[in-house]
């Protein structure tokens, strides 16, 4: 998943017609799942301007996306959203 997060989503962008690899969640969150051998790790996102996506939370799923989870990334989306509206966006780069 690491890889992809890195290497095929900054290029190619979210899988939008593959319901095996993207899933909507409601409320505009979206759920990345990939698909291998034992624990599945699943990530979180929003899409801002329908041309960036912004991953908020990832975590180990057993049958169900955790109530947790999606109200902690619903959360951020707002939070977001709201920091957009005051220019308060800042992008730090990973060393």
């Amino acid at each position: 998943m690491l890889q992809f997060l890195r290497l095929q989503l900054p290029v190619a962008g979210p899988p939008k017609h593959n319901a095996d690899l993207c899933k909507s969640l409601g409320g505009g969150i979206f759920e990345l799942r990939r698909q291998p051998k034992g624990q599945k790790l699943r990530t979180l996102f929003f899409y801002d301007d329908l041309c960036r996506i912004v991953l908020t939370n990832a975590f180990l799923k057993a049958e169900t996306t955790p109530r947790t989870e999606l109200a902690l990334a619903r959360g951020l989306k707002k939070r977001y959203f709201e920091a957009k509206l005051r220019s308060g966006i800042q992008v730090l780069e990973e060393i």
